[in-house]
């Protein structure tokens, strides 16, 4: 596309460029990201690696990671990553666990067994986790969720820590989407009580 030096480009967001050699340069970037992240991904699974830390490790160059044409709207590189390694791997994410998983529900109830309760999981973890490690909160808030849906101090914990990624920075659009989903089931569940 970039070799058709384009008069006019209209972006999913902000104004059309109508200036040739930014056009010629914006799809110049963006291919070579692409193709960094394929080439990245390809490598990862030609050595043999975990998919989740070819995907957790990968960092486009800094020339193309601070481009302002690459600015995160939807997803991220490692969005991307995990994209290919679908496409070229399945479904399976190499956790033997994950062939034949039990259930997100006996995953929580099993979770909160060993906690003592979904009370100590909420107060002594997950809570504390916000601050800390937002990811690990939201693992122990989806389980919470899945094994105790009806429990008002779980649908809570799931606005709160939801509530919370939503807020950060780098939070894309399909992020927070995904986000406002589970704050939304949770709050119905809340309504219907």
């Amino acid at each position: 596309m970039a070799a058709l030096e384009p008069e006019i480009l209209l972006p999913a967001h902000g104004e059309e460029i109508t200036d040739t050699a930014t056009i010629v340069e914006n799809f110049s970037v963006l291919a070579e990201a692409l193709q960094y992240i394929v080439d990245y991904t390809i490598e990862g699974l030609n050595a043999g690696k975990r998919k989740d830390q070819i995907f957790g490790a990968l960092q486009l160059p800094e020339h193309l990671a601070n481009h302002p044409t690459l600015e995160v709207q939807y997803v991220t590189a490692n969005d991307i990553s995990k994209m290919l390694i679908k496409q070229y791997t399945g479904w399976w994410d190499d956790t033997p666990s994950n062939w034949t998983p039990a259930s997100m529900e006996d995953q929580g109830n099993m979770i909160i067994e060993l906690a003592g309760g979904n009370i100590p999981v909420i107060t002594q973890y997950a809570r504390d986790l916000i601050g800390k490690d937002i990811r690990l909160a939201s693992h122990l808030t989806d389980w919470l969720f899945y094994a105790r849906p009806n429990d008002s101090n779980v649908q809570q914990l799931v606005f709160d820590v939801y509530k919370a990624r939503i807020m950060m920075p780098e939070t894309n659009t399909m992020e927070m989407l995904t986000y406002l989903d589970q704050m939304t089931a949770a709050r119905d569940r809340a309504r219907k009580q």
